[in-house]
């Protein structure tokens, strides 16, 4: 999830995210280690992984993996930037043993956070550092985004889950990831993945000031980005391009598109646009 003082702050500072964060919420890491107070949750300043509630937000795409990806407790997840363990907590106790979690991220510090807070104590919730660059996380990444293969086996998931990943990349990386999807996930699989997607509603939204994100500027042929100076902070993509990249990825639509809050719709499940994909028969 972006919220909106996400994308404020990013359209105010120069700086990485992290080193915002960290200068933000130091004191109250302090206050909060001090009185003994969610010693189960990473500290505040290395909440890189945008706003809102950290827990509540972990707990609703639990559910929203139940009810539109078919989570049970022998699947086996993948978390695609998986950050400091938001979705990871909750599916502790939602995977059984029969059940796995792996999630990669760009972000050193959120990986060795998870691995020592988290797959300590459940040995079957795996986290790994990759080295894909992105202009926001990791800007001296050694790999570029749109040629990274993730780090599994062919059909070794149920589950694929974005939770705002491409609402950060570049829209070759992108059509690449499409096809790493396809790749990773077993036949009855299924992404569960939310995107800003700019159709003629999200776009007239803009227009008239509707929409809670602006995405004004152009970033490549089929994508735009609210934050001139830092691209790739908050990116939306062209629709038609990302259902056209999914098909040529051999990817379907399971079920219609939810659109997301931020284009202001009042009874959205998410605050992005909601894309369930399931893999094409070949």
């Amino acid at each position: 999830m972006i919220a909106i003082p996400y994308v404020i702050a990013a359209k105010r500072s120069d700086r990485p995210l992290a080193a915002h964060y960290a200068k933000q919420y130091a004191a109250e890491d302090l206050w909060n280690r001090i009185l003994h107070r969610d010693g189960h949750l990473p500290p505040r300043r290395m909440w890189f992984v945008g706003g809102g509630d950290f827990e509540q937000i972990g707990r609703r795409y639990h559910d929203h993996l139940v009810n539109y990806a078919g989570l049970r407790p022998d699947s086996r997840v993948l978390d695609v930037g998986c950050g400091i363990g938001r979705m990871a907590i909750p599916l502790t106790t939602a995977l059984g043993s029969d059940g796995s979690y792996d999630g990669f991220d760009v972000v050193d510090e959120g990986i060795r956070w998870c691995r020592r807070n988290i797959t300590t104590k459940h040995p079957n919730f795996r986290f790994t550092t990759i080295e894909a660059q992105n202009g926001v996380y990791r800007p001296r990444g050694r790999v570029d985004a749109h040629s990274l293969r993730f780090p599994y086996e062919d059909a070794s998931f149920d589950i694929v889950l974005l939770a705002s990943v491409f609402t950060h990349m570049q829209e070759a990386a992108v059509a690449h990831y499409l096809h790493e999807i396809r790749r990773v996930l077993r036949p009855a699989g299924r992404a569960f993945v939310t995107v800003f997607l700019l159709d003629n509603v999200s776009r007239l939204r803009m227009a008239t000031n509707r929409a809670e994100v602006i995405f004004d500027v152009p970033m490549g042929r089929h994508a735009m980005t609210a934050v001139a100076h830092q691209p790739e902070w908050a990116v939306g993509l062209d629709a038609a391009w990302f259902y056209e990249a999914t098909a040529v990825a051999g990817l379907a639509l399971d079920g219609e598109v939810k659109p997301g809050l931020w284009r202001g719709e009042t009874s959205a499940v998410d605050y992005q646009d909601v894309v369930v994909l399931q893999c094409n028969a070949r």
